[in-house]
């Protein structure tokens, strides 16, 4: 399920876009992510150290002294590579071989006695075996075992136990395993049948005892003897304790606290008081650029959302490029796809605010990947970051397709490199290797910013309902199927459509609104004609008007039809909602005047009902729509007329504007009084460019003569 921005907040109203609480609390969040990404960065350099972050200062201790902790952590290790004592007891050895050797006498007696049979020599052995865990098998296999044999089977077991025991057998419940094993290879060595090496393993096994006895006395004492070894570990005067960029460990901040390094947090206020203020600083350069600068997101809360959000997710990515830094790549804070935000606010929201992101970022590049302790800014990155965003989207402004985003990360990639080498050869002490280092980490920016930007922006376009440049570009090409089925079936329409998109595109441009937008929107929102394209004006082309044989009511219904014919046929084409909007909006709920009129001078006394003739609705809900409307409607009065002049344009222009506004068509959308002013004025311009007079030559002269 897509999730929209408009769900979420649908508990504020049908006007939340526009709600100051909601404005309000944009910025709100969006001050406190930013601090979240940016405050250790912020803070002066200190010694307000903690265990688990990262020193931005290299500390070196200011006195000798005897560091406790880790002299007793080394003395730990010491003792514990002691391994434990044994006493080997000799006496095991002779006790368990003579065992041994009496069981197998014990068994010798049995098989000799002929006065049992095979099943009463197997109960005897059962009985008198106390040493050994033979199976039932091997009883049966003994009771009928010649002596002799027997007496070749002790030996080998009694070699196989004087090995074992030889080499020692410690205390312990895995001593038995670990001899069973070795048991196993001595009689392999005899090659025995099957039978005979399992009933000689386990006679041998069953006689092991450990022979190794744990001394305590003697461990403790060679324990000790290396824990009294190990010198003191000394702090010394001007020793290194932390080195900028390195993790401050638990060990690292007890060495620091040792020598009266670590300082109280609460010293540190004013430096917390400042960084709020650096913050809020920024907020107030952003907010106030929103206000002056005529945009999407000046009034609109939802494009405020997506910018808001387009900056942070490039903080985000700078601060994990940050951390990486301190791990030991000095300058891979060049590699950080910086033009990110400002290419996907380019794509989705404009050029005015993309500009305004690349230097929003270039100054957080700067405190992201600032190391100098003595400083908060490392402008070599902003400088960097800013110009390799702002080479970005020099290419994306002029964005075709979506191979343009490749293009503009190559770019990028180009001008980061170019900055680096400049910078970079302009500090004294740079060598050729540190030069490469950045250069390369520099040819990477780019490359990751534009990857970066395909995958996000559908993410971006789902979320808050927008479409990017690139897509818009995409439905505008005349060769997607509805658009090349209006030139051929619809020409007249089609025509028209140029005409208001030329228009439309004009009139957003000069307010702020998405000129893009507005110019692709135009494209399709009379596709609905196509149904029954004969029924329109403009497609008739001198043939018979088939509305003069029908009555106004079945006319109006085959008129009022179009623009839900359209949201129909561009849902079933998967064209996305913005632009389906443009399909149901751009006639708002105006009357249908020619065949109200004529219903009226129609009926016999019969009373005709002007909501009958009005257009479904609903009214335009964006200013990108509502400027379609108008521009749908001035296109069609201006080629209705005879003369042109810009007097009678302006005049007809502003005359539409009154009619649609006294009429409430621009209730629920945010176009002001200034804004009508501006499109008014830009569709005029754009008109009067269109219609200017023209020379006449000789030829048409003499022809008109003729006339």
């Amino acid at each position: 399920m897509k999730l929209r921005i408009n769900a979420w907040l649908e508990r504020w109203g049908l006007n939340w876009e526009y709600r100051p609480e909601i404005r309000m609390l944009a910025y709100t969040g969006f001050l406190l992510l930013l601090a979240a990404l940016l405050w250790n960065h912020l803070i002066p350099q200190t010694y307000d150290l903690q265990v688990g972050r990262i020193s931005q200062v290299t500390l070196r201790s200011p006195v000798q002294m005897i560091d406790v902790k880790a002299t007793d952590a080394a003395k730990k290790r010491a003792e514990d590579n002691v391994p434990p004592q044994y006493v080997r007891d000799d006496a095991v050895l002779e006790t368990q071989v003579q065992r041994l050797d009496e069981e197998f006498a014990r068994m010798a007696a049995v098989v000799r006695d002929d006065t049992l049979n095979p099943q009463e020599k197997v109960q005897r052995l059962a009985a008198e075996l106390t040493m050994s865990r033979l199976s039932e098998d091997d009883l049966r296999w003994v009771a009928t075992a010649d002596p002799e044999r027997l007496n070749t089977l002790r030996s080998i077991a009694r070699s196989a136990v004087i090995f074992v025991l030889n080499r020692g057998v410690q205390e312990g419940s895995a001593y038995l395993q670990e001899s069973r094993q070795q048991i196993e290879e001595q009689v392999a060595a005899f090659n025995l049948p099957e039978q005979e090496a399992r009933l000689v393993t386990q006679l041998a096994v069953d006689a092991i005892r450990p022979n190794l006895l744990y001394d305590p006395e003697t461990t403790r004492r060679l324990k000790e003897e290396a824990r009294n070894k190990v010198e003191p570990v000394m702090i010394e005067k001007g020793e290194l304790l932390v080195q900028q960029g390195q993790w401050i460990t638990q060990e690292v901040y007890d060495r620091l606290e040792m020598v009266g390094l670590v300082r109280d947090a609460r010293q540190t206020t004013i430096y917390h008081l400042a960084a709020v203020g650096f913050l809020l600083l920024l907020l107030l350069a952003l907010a106030g650029f929103l206000r002056q600068y005529p945009s999407p997101a000046q009034k609109n809360n939802k494009p405020l959302l997506l910018f808001l959000s387009a900056l942070l997710l490039n903080a985000a990515v700078l601060k994990v490029f940050a951390a990486v830094q301190v791990l030991g790549y000095p300058h891979i804070g060049f590699a950080a796809p910086a033009p990110l935000g400002a290419m996907l606010v380019l794509l989705l929201l404009g050029r005015g605010l993309a500009f305004f992101a690349a230097f929003f970022t270039a100054v957080l590049a700067s405190v992201f990947f600032n190391t100098d302790p003595g400083q908060l800014f490392d402008f070599r990155y902003g400088f960097a970051a800013f110009f390799s965003s702002v080479s970005s989207l020099y290419v994306l402004s002029q964005v075709s397709q979506r191979a343009a985003i490749f293009k503009a990360g190559l770019y990028a990639s180009l001008a980061n490199a170019l900055s680096i080498s400049a910078m970079l050869f302009l500090l004294p002490g740079t060598t050729v290797q540190e030069w490469a280092h950045a250069a390369v980490y520099g040819l990477l920016a780019g490359p990751l910013a534009s990857i970066l930007t395909l995958g996000l922006m559908p993410m971006f376009e789902t979320v808050f309902g927008y479409l990017s440049a690139v897509k818009l570009i995409e439905l505008s090409n005349p060769n997607q199927p509805l658009l090349k089925r209006l030139l051929t079936e619809a020409p007249g329409t089609y025509h028209h459509s140029m005409m208001v998109a030329n228009l439309a595109e004009a009139a957003a441009e000069a307010i702020g609104a998405n000129g893009l937008l507005a110019k692709v929107g135009a494209y399709y929102h009379d596709i609905g004609k196509l149904k029954r394209p004969a029924f329109f004006v403009e497609n008739q082309l001198n043939q018979e008007n088939p509305h003069d044989k029908l009555s106004p009511h079945l006319s109006k219904r085959i008129i009022l039809a179009h623009p839900a014919d359209g949201v129909k046929m561009l849902k079933e084409a998967g064209i996305p909602k913005v632009i389906r909007d443009f399909a149901e909006q751009h006639h708002g709920t105006t009357l249908l005047k020619y065949f109200y009129h004529k219903a009226q001078q129609q009926e016999d006394g019969s009373e005709v009902l002007e909501a009958d003739y009005r257009y479904p609705g609903p009214k335009a809900q964006t200013r990108e729509t509502a400027i379609v409307g108008i521009c749908d409607s001035v296109e069609a009065a201006v080629r209705s007329m005879s003369k042109l002049d810009p007097g009678r344009i302006e005049q007809l222009v502003r005359k539409i504007i009154k009619e649609r506004l006294d009429d409430g068509q621009f209730d629920e959308c945010d176009l002001t009084f200034r804004d009508l002013e501006r499109v008014a004025e830009a569709i005029c311009e754009r008109l009067n460019g269109m219609f200017h007079p023209r020379i006449e030559y000789p030829e048409m002269q003499k022809e008109r003569k003729k006339a």
